[in-house]
């Protein structure tokens, strides 16, 4: 059993990205000059408990409704004796459009990343599938959401390291 967590997100995206040892994916190209008309009810599908697999690990995503401009989220990453990550996250309306801000903490609640939460703003919407990216850094670069049917979220995540891309993919299931 581990005695501490690391301290920075980028140690996070390392250790999670590792438990994917061997899951190759491509980088997805976005076309960011695209017109986003979205609003938060276009993400009201999201509210809920959702829950998958991360080799092994439980991987946990709980929304809720979307409310005064505002839908509100939380992710744990946890083994069968600890939870070994946090995120909380929302998704908001502003005048920009859709933002996707996120952080991450140890289970005892320390912010891992100690400047502002990391902003990802809604660039392109096809049908189902919702494509974030963040204008300020390359961890994580892009945040995709794909709605795979009335029951299956696909949360993808694409980090940007000098000259290669991680990619972490997660399929969740809603649990009624």
């Amino acid at each position: 059993m581990r005695s501490s967590l690391p301290k920075s997100a980028a140690i996070l995206l390392s250790i999670v990205l590792g438990l994917l040892h061997g899951n190759p994916v491509k980088a997805q190209t976005t076309d960011v000059t695209s017109s986003v008309e979205a609003t938060l009810s276009d993400f009201a599908w999201l509210a809920g408990h959702w829950q998958g697999n991360l080799a092994g690990r439980i991987v946990e995503e709980i929304w809720s409704e979307p409310m005064a401009g505002l839908m509100m989220g939380m992710f744990r990453l946890a083994d069968s004796t600890q939870t070994l990550v946090l995120e909380f996250f929302s998704l908001r309306q502003s005048e920009e459009g859709i933002e996707f801000r996120l952080r991450h903490f140890s289970p005892a609640l320390d912010a891992w990343e100690k400047e502002d939460p990391i902003t990802l703003k809604l660039v392109n919407q096809r049908e189902n599938l919702f494509t974030f990216e963040n204008p300020f850094h390359d961890r994580p670069k892009r945040v995709i959401l794909t709605r795979a049917g009335e029951n299956t979220l696909i949360s993808r995540s694409e980090i940007i390291r000098e000259d290669k891309t991680e990619i972490m993919e997660l399929t969740l299931s809603r649990v009624e």
